[in-house]
């Protein structure tokens, strides 16, 4: 299995490729939490094609699920 690391790493690679400004590890990896089953949750700011960045993160060979959310559009959502 790829490390988190390793991730971390591609998903910086794609961000770049991508014109994302932040790139933001959050949930169970980042507060160190995480268990064998964990996804793992990124956030983006300033991403201008969320579905192609999506796209991109789907061929990261991983077993695990990586979830990416635009950080502008979650924090203007009010609950």
């Amino acid at each position: 299995m790829m490390s988190i690391e390793t991730i971390i790493q591609e998903m910086t690679d794609i961000c770049q490729k991508q014109g994302v400004e932040h790139l933001i590890l959050f949930g169970s990896f980042a507060t160190n939490t995480a268990l064998e089953r964990s996804d793992i949750d990124f956030a983006v700011k300033g991403c201008k094609d969320i579905l192609k960045l999506e796209d991109a993160v789907e061929k990261i060979e991983t077993l695990r699920k990586i979830d990416v959310v635009d950080y502008d559009t979650v924090r203007s959502k009010r609950y």
